[in-house]
């Protein structure tokens, strides 16, 4: 029993931290992740946050406001910060979710 409630209390918590973004949200989150991995395709190596900056600048994303490469890891980690409404949110590559931060 202690097993079973322990089991849940994990799920529950995982669970929680999971955000669902507004479609236009999602739409401009979508955008940047393709973005990312066509620079990576192309370069073979993430952008860096100037290289973003660049990209960002001229678009109209929904939330989206900053980016960040994961510092000593394999290379291939990255972070997208999303402002939605009073509360900021951050997009791991790693799992591919959004919670908040």
């Amino acid at each position: 029993m202690k097993i079973w409630l322990l089991s849940f209390g994990c799920l529950l918590l995982i669970s929680c931290g999971k955000v669902t973004l507004p479609p236009d949200t999602q739409n401009s989150l979508n955008q940047t992740t393709n973005y990312v991995g066509q620079f990576k395709s192309a370069h073979a190596t993430l952008p860096t946050r100037k290289d973003f900056l660049a990209w960002w600048k001229p678009r109209d994303l929904h939330g989206v406001f900053d980016y960040q490469t994961a510092h000593g890891k394999d290379g291939d980690e990255y972070f997208v910060y999303i402002w939605l409404g009073n509360k900021m949110l951050v997009y791991s590559s790693k799992n591919n979710t959004v919670r908040t931060l």
